[in-house]
C-alpha cells in the first residue's frame, strides 16, 4: 500500500458522511429490534411518497406510517431527514445496467450519460429540489461516474480533466432538466399545451419587444427566433434543440482530444 493509500485509509473513513457510510454498508448503527425494517425499505417508501406527492410530503413520520413502524424505529437506520434525502437523491437515478456505448465510442457514451441524467431528473423532478452537498460518493452516483470513465478510456485526458468533463455535463443535465420541469409546470398552470408553447412565447416576444429591442422584435416577427435548420423536420425539432447544446459541448471535448492526438503523433514523429 502506498503512503497516499495509507493516509486515505487512516483518515478517509472517519470523515465520510453517515449517509455515505450506510449506503456502502459500512455500518455504524444497531439493527432494528423489529424484523422487516431496513434502510432499503425506508428509502423505497420515501421515494414512493415523493413520486406520488412531491418532496415536501416526505417526512420521517410519513415514511414510518407507510411502513407501519414507529418514527423512532427509523432512526436505527437513518440518522436524520437530511440523511434520508441523501439516500433518496442517489436512489432517484438507478445505476446504469451496462456499458453506455461500445469500446472507443466515447462521444456516444457521454451523450447517453447526459441524456439519461436529464430524463431521470424530469421523471422525478423532486430530485432537483435536493441540494448538492458534496462530490459524488453514493453508490449509484459512483456507478454513473464509473460508466463515464469507462466510456472515456484511452482518451488523452488527465483524471482531473475527465472529472471536469463530467462536472460540465452534469451541470448541463441539471440545468436542462430544471428548465424543462419548471417550464412544463408554468405552462400547465396556464393551460398551455406543448404544441402551443412556441407560438405563445413568440407572440409574447413580438408584443413586448416592439420599439424597444429591434433585433429581438424582428426575429420574433419573422419567425427567425424559433427557426431551426431546414433539414430538421417539424417532428424532429424538439430532439434537435435538446441535443444542440450537448453536441456543442462534446464538439469541444472532441477538438481537445484531436489536438492532443496530433501533438502526440508529432512528438513521436520527431523522436
Amino acid at each position: 500500500m502506498s503512503a497516499r493509500d495509507e493516509r486515505a485509509a487512516a483518515g478517509g473513513d472517519a470523515r465520510l458522511d453517515p449517509a455515505v457510510r450506510a449506503a456502502h454498508g459500512m455500518g455504524g448503527r444497531a439493527p432494528s429490534g423489529r424484523p422487516g425494517l431496513s434502510l432499503d425499505r425506508i428509502v423505497a417508501a420515501a421515494v414512493a411518497i415523493a413520486d406520488e406527492e412531491g418532496l415536501a410530503a416526505v417526512s420521517m413520520a410519513r415514511v414510518a406510517a407507510r411502513l407501519e413502524f414507529t418514527t423512532m424505529s427509523l432512526y436505527r437506520h437513518v440518522g436524520s431527514k437530511d440523511e434520508l434525502l441523501a439516500h433518496m437523491q442517489d436512489a432517484a437515478i438507478p445505476a446504469p445496467s451496462g456499458p453506455l456505448a461500445g469500446p472507443g465510442e466515447w462521444r456516444a457514451g457521454l451523450q447517453r450519460w447526459t441524456e439519461e441524467q436529464i430524463d431521470a431528473a424530469v421523471r422525478r423532478p423532486w430530485h432537483l429540489e435536493i441540494p448538492i452537498t458534496g462530490p459524488p460518493l453514493m453508490p449509484n452516483s459512483l456507478a454513473w461516474m464509473e460508466a463515464a470513465m469507462e466510456a472515456m478510456d484511452g482518451l488523452p485526458l488527465t483524471g482531473a480533466e475527465k472529472l471536469a468533463v463530467l462536472q460540465l455535463l452534469s451541470g448541463h443535465a441539471r440545468s436542462e432538466a430544471t428548465l424543462a420541469v419548471n417550464l412544463a409546470r408554468a405552462y400547465a398552470a396556464q393551460g398551455i399545451g406543448p404544441a402551443d408553447e412556441g407560438p405563445v412565447y413568440e407572440g409574447a416576444m413580438v408584443a413586448l419587444t416592439e420599439g424597444r429591442f429591434p433585433r429581438l422584435h424582428e426575429m420574433a416577427s419573422t419567425g427567425e427566433l424559433l427557426e431551426v435548420p431546414s433539414h430538421v423536420l417539424p417532428e424532429g425539432t424538439d430532439a434537435y434543440l435538446r441535443t444542440f447544446a450537448l453536441d456543442r459541448i462534446l464538439d469541444g471535448v472532441a477538438a481537445l482530444v484531436e489536438r492532443r492526438v496530433r501533438h502526440r503523433e508529432t512528438v513521436r514523429g520527431s523522436s
